[in-house]
């Protein structure tokens, strides 16, 4: 579980940042930019998929703390077709 904290955090916003690789490749950029405004957090590990970012969500909310804004990139993951006659990985109107 990663955080980027600045010097003085005492009124800064808490950002929660979830999602796929495409997050982690961002994170770190993000965390930068909004260093005089937020602390950014995120976990370490690759949040994979939408239902694998659901079941762990209370988790990652609980560890970061009071969190002003959560932002959730999930995507290529769901819309993979492993078997095309299975559908897609997530079905539309999880």
């Amino acid at each position: 579980y990663e955080t980027y904290v600045p010097v003085d955090f005492r009124h800064m916003k808490n950002v929660l940042l979830l999602g796929d690789s495409i997050r982690l490749s961002y994170q770190e950029a993000v965390a930068e930019k909004l260093k005089d405004v937020a602390v950014v957090s995120g976990p370490e590990d690759n949040d994979r998929f939408a239902k694998y970012t659901f079941w762990y969500c209370a988790k990652w909310v609980d560890e970061c703390g009071d969190v002003d804004v959560i932002h959730w990139n999930n995507g290529i993951w769901d819309a993979y077709l492993q078997y095309p006659e299975s559908g897609p990985f997530t079905p539309v109107g999880l």
